[in-house]
């Protein structure tokens, strides 16, 4: 979780550490219930999450606010039930 906090900072270049930790720890303790097993980001690599992240933030050129206030990193489960971000 640490480094995908820093990796939000780095890329805004920011230093809302505290607003950016609130969203990333908002969305490690969500919980989906996939076939009556709860699931949540902690399943994940963190590398896969950071993968995505940093592509889904080039594409998508948000500024930190519309990041903050509108973003959520969800999971995708795959055929074989394997978890990323």
């Amino acid at each position: 979780m640490r480094r995908i906090i820093i990796a939000i900072a780095e890329h805004y270049k920011s230093n809302k550490t505290a607003k950016i930790t609130q969203l990333v720890q908002g969305q490690y303790n969500s919980v989906i219930i996939h076939e009556n097993t709860p699931i949540s980001l902690h399943e994940v690599n963190e590398s896969n999450i950071l993968l995505a992240l940093n592509e889904t933030l080039q594409k998508l050129a948000l500024d930190l606010n519309e990041l903050l206030s509108f973003v959520n990193i969800v999971l995708e489960i795959d055929r074989n039930t394997k978890c990323s971000g």
